[in-house]
């Protein structure tokens, strides 16, 4: 796939089939992350590939909490504060979203629906989950980012639709029991793989993107 085309293509899925995704498949989109660029080619990142039946005895515990009300506790802060600019595309981006589905402000049954299906990875067949050794300095979540972006693109070379989720670290606790991550490493983001459901509107939305002028400064 053309490298212009894969990043125009990208797109966060939130509706997957539940069609499995083989393992050759899933060990080809690894290995091409794993080719992300690291600083100092220390390639820092712990990466936990979940499917079958520990990734749906983890859906159901994430939803038991969910539906408990009980108490996130992800290892890294979730920020509470953004700057104006941020703030106001991030409040946009949730209401275009619930304005795409039809989902009104006062609507909290659909709205609670909507975020158990985050917790849930919007049904895909496949989290996979980027952790990071806890000695490690704030430049290794460049890192991170980096390998999940190139996650992303290789997932979609193969057919692939991928989510970035927060939602999926929020119960640290759990994670660590289900999948035995030490407590000498953070949990820093899981992403959610599989085959897009092309018949779901809610894959039809599309995030805006503001253009160069409000970013960039070219100096000469």
């Amino acid at each position: 796939m053309d490298t212009k085309v894969a990043i125009l293509e990208r797109k966060s899925v939130r509706a997957f089939t539940e069609d499995a995704v083989p393992d050759n498949v899933l060990k080809s989109i690894i290995d091409l992350a794993l080719c992300a660029p690291s600083w100092g080619n220390t390639q820092p990142w712990e990466i936990y590939v979940v499917t079958g039946e520990r990734l749906r005895t983890l859906k159901k515990r994430f939803a038991e909490n969910f539906n408990q009300e009980v108490p996130i506790d992800p290892d890294l802060p979730i920020p509470s504060t953004w700057p104006d600019a941020c703030e106001k595309r991030y409040k946009m981006l949730g209401k275009s979203l619930f304005d795409h589905l039809g989902i009104g402000r006062d609507d909290a049954v659909a709205r609670k629906t909507h975020y158990l299906k985050m917790f849930e990875g919007f049904g895909a067949p496949v989290f996979v989950y980027v952790c990071l050794d806890k000695r490690l300095s704030a430049y290794s979540m460049l890192d991170a980012g980096i390998f999940i972006q190139t996650l992303c693109l290789a997932a979609l070379e193969e057919g692939l639709g991928s989510c970035i989720l927060t939602h999926l670290i929020l119960y640290a606790s759990a994670l660590r029991e289900e999948l035995a991550i030490p407590d000498t490493s953070n949990i820093v983001m899981g992403v959610a793989l599989g085959y897009e459901d092309p018949a779901a509107r809610i894959n039809s939305f599309r995030s805006e993107r503001e253009s160069q002028p409000l970013f960039v400064k070219w100096i000469s």
